[in-house]
């Protein structure tokens, strides 16, 4: 399916879904759907969107455009917590390494990869400049611990979203080689009832709680929610690398 074909069919698909029939050559109308039949209708093409949304996902090439955090994290910040200012401040400053994440399939799952556009020495300044915007450590002083445990907390920042509920920063940073683990797989709604569709369709990853969709501009928004704060969720929105 070609990608503009395919994300107007997940843009049109989070309406609810009307279906009518009528013949142009009588004035015959078809009787119309019952209740139980429409909803099933509604079911089946939901799980199809889910479905396209997924493999638009993995066989894309994606680069962050922002970090929206929650309006309860944003007050958070505002009182100067310190975890929601460094959250807030890492997803900021995660936008200036111009990174590229994709999807290598690996069997029935898919290996999350993210590449820096910077590289050699103007990768460490801006490493240096991370340091000291999340730290207050300045980066003159040397890259504390390491490139290595900067690289990784960065691509986790763009990758981490698509990650399993229960990964920690331990399980998907790895410090020493500065990249991260992160596997995902394709979460199978299609036996999900009328009413657990409408509310997981587009919770695509498996064991991942959070819904991944396209917004009107066919950007990707992946939802995170923290319950630091309450209930709120924050979002990262990408959009597709040219």
């Amino acid at each position: 399916m070609k990608n503009l074909n395919l994300l107007s069919l997940i843009a049109a698909t989070f309406l609810a879904v009307t279906v009518f029939s009528c013949s142009s050559d009588s004035d015959d109308v078809t009787p119309s759907l019952s209740e139980e039949e429409q909803q099933e209708l509604t079911r089946q093409e939901l799980a199809t969107t889910s479905d396209s949304i997924f493999q638009a996902v993995v066989e894309g090439d994606w680069k962050l455009v922002e970090f929206v955090p929650s309006e309860d994290m944003k007050k958070a910040a505002e009182a100067q917590d310190l975890y929601a200012v460094t959250t807030i401040t890492k997803g900021e400053q995660a936008l200036n390494f111009d990174m590229t994440l994709s999807f290598a399939k690996e069997g029935d799952s898919y290996d999350i990869g993210v590449q820096f556009t910077p590289e050699g020495d103007e990768l460490i300044k801006k490493l240096g400049d991370y340091q000291e915007a999340t730290t207050g450590m300045p980066g003159d002083w040397g890259l504390i611990p390491s490139a290595e445990f900067y690289m990784a907390e960065i691509r986790s920042i763009v990758g981490g979203p698509f990650g399993a509920d229960n990964l920690t920063a331990d399980d998907i940073q790895d410090s020493e080689s500065g990249d991260i683990n992160i596997t995902v797989e394709q979460n199978d709604v299609t036996d999900l009832s009328y009413e657990n569709m409408l509310l997981n369709y587009t919770k695509v990853i498996t064991d991942n709680n959070d819904r991944i969709f396209f917004n009107e501009e066919g950007q990707l928004v992946v939802e995170t929610t923290d319950n630091t704060y309450g209930t709120g969720t924050s979002h990262y929105v990408f959009k597709k690398a040219e």
